[in-house]
Formats: structure tokens, C-alpha cells, sequence
């Protein structure tokens, strides 16, 4: 990864990443599990870039931290894919994290596919999400900053 964090969550201990499973009902994948297990969620100290439609700028937490106004794990899921949600979210996906928009970077939690990340467009109705063919470590990996981004292109 070419950008570092801004305010990042301590790492999350096995008892708070295991709630936020028992909540959401989903497990979370080992890559993803891992990320949170070091790096409980945090800001990015510069926008993310994964392609020119997928940027990222918070990473959610699982439980809460001291991070002020980070976003739980927990919450986005009731949120966006809980019962008695009108936003659309497949309750297969793990809200991970979100872009300047308000669109959310998911983890699939499906067996199918369990790990891969997918970018979620909170304004198309349907099929609003799409996969990104990678899993979470290969999607911190290749997170660029803007000026990477846009001068490598």
C-alpha cells in the first residue's frame, strides 16, 4: 500500500472481532479478519485509489475505538443490508470500509467467493455492486494516493 493512515484503531482483540461476527451473523474472512486484528480500521491519511471509480478514505472498525467518528462494522451492516433495511446492501457483504460518496467497500462473507472485495453504488437500485476480483490484502496492496494514481496513468 502507497498511502499510510491518518488515525488508525488499535489493534482488535479475537473477543471484539467475534462479537462483530456474532452480530452481523456472517464470519469474516481471514485476510480481512487479519487486517482488523492489526489495524482496527482508521482514516486514510490520503484518498485511496484502487481504480479511477473506487477510492477509499475510512477502513470501518470492528466494535468501537477511540478513533473519533469512525464508523463500526456493525452498525453499517444494520445499517445498509440489517432487517428491516430499505438500502439494498446483499447481506452476504461486509461494509469495510467507504468512499468520499458514501459508497461502501465490502468483503463478501458468500462461500462462493468469500473474501473477494466488491465496491457497492448506494445510488443505482438492483445490481449495485460489482466485484473487484481481489481479496482484502490484495486490495490494501494496491491502494494508491491521488498523485500515484493519476501520474502513473
Amino acid at each position: 500500500m502507497a498511502i499510510d493512515f491518518r488515525e488508525a484503531g488499535p489493534p482488535g482483540d479475537d473477543d471484539s472481532l467475534s462479537s462483530t461476527e456474532q452480530q452481523i451473523g456472517l464470519a469474516l474472512p481471514a485476510d480481512y479478519r487479519g487486517f482488523l486484528a492489526e489495524r482496527n480500521g482508521g482514516f486514510l491519511e490520503t484518498s485511496g485509489f484502487f481504480d479511477e471509480n473506487v477510492v477509499v478514505e475510512e477502513l470501518f472498525s470492528a466494535g468501537p475505538t477511540p478513533v473519533r467518528n469512525l464508523d463500526q462494522i456493525e452498525v453499517m451492516y444494520e445499517r445498509y443490508a440489517g432487517p428491516g433495511s430499505d438500502q439494498g446492501l446483499p447481506p452476504f457483504l461486509i461494509p469495510a470500509g467507504a468512499d468520499p460518496l458514501g459508497n461502501l467497500i465490502c468483503v463478501s462473507a458468500d462461500e462462493a467467493d468469500g473474501g473477494i472485495v466488491y465496491f457497492w453504488d448506494h445510488e443505482l437500485v438492483g445490481e449495485a455492486h460489482r466485484s473487484l476480483d481481489v481479496d482484502f490484502r490484495t486490495f490494501m496492496e494496491r491502494l494508491q494516493s491521488e498523485e500515484e494514481f493519476f501520474d502513473g496513468a
